[in-house]
């Protein structure tokens, strides 16, 4: 976990990111009616309640955020190596 996390956060996820992360993909089933909340939180079935909730939704909130700054550093680069073979 980076700087954007809590040092509690930063713990839980170093703790029970991959489980987590598991859950989440669907990699492992939900075995509990809590860890079936859990998922369909991170799926955006519903608001986060509890601290994994909070903590995952804010995984994936960084997530969308580091995919939006990559795709538009590509699209940058894509525009400068068009603009180089154009010149």
């Amino acid at each position: 976990p980076g700087d954007a996390f809590t040092p509690d956060e930063r713990d839980l996820l170093t703790k029970y990111g991959r489980w987590l992360e598991a859950l989440a993909a669907g990699t492992i089933a939900p075995a509990t009616p809590a860890q079936e909340q859990f998922v369909r939180v991170a799926r955006g079935d519903g608001e986060p309640a509890t601290d994994f909730e909070r903590v995952w939704a804010k995984v994936a909130r960084e997530r969308a955020l580091r995919d939006v700054v990559v795709r538009t550093f590509q699209g940058l680069a894509q525009a400068r190596a068009d603009r180089a073979r154009a010149e």
